[in-house]
């Protein structure tokens, strides 16, 4: 059936650096993820999650890349990258007297 998620079919890649020359402010770097996307034929209403650091200029509640992307898909709910999660966790980890010695 069309337009139905299967577990099959839901994926996540990397899509390559991209350059931030217009700043790193909300409003542009959404303008820069949704120009890549369109450049590699991918459509934002396919998109069912996404996933950055705690930055407010990427989490941000209605300025942030993931409100600006939620205002065009509602499906794209936005979580905090566990990858980035994992790395805070271990740099935290690594000043502890006993993980030192």
């Amino acid at each position: 059936m069309a337009g139905i998620f299967t577990l099959a079919n839901i994926r996540e890649e990397f899509l390559g650096f991209l350059h931030c020359k217009d700043g790193t402010s909300g409003e542009a770097l959404a303008n820069l993820i949704m120009g890549q996307l369109k450049e590699l034929g991918i459509y934002i209403n396919d998109c069912c999650g996404q996933g950055y650091d705690g930055a407010g200029n990427m989490s941000g509640k209605y300025k942030g890349v993931a409100a600006r992307i939620m205002n065009i898909n509602e499906l794209a709910i936005y979580c905090h990258c566990q990858a980035h999660s994992l790395s805070l966790c271990v740099c935290f980890a690594c000043k502890m007297p006993v993980v030192i010695t």
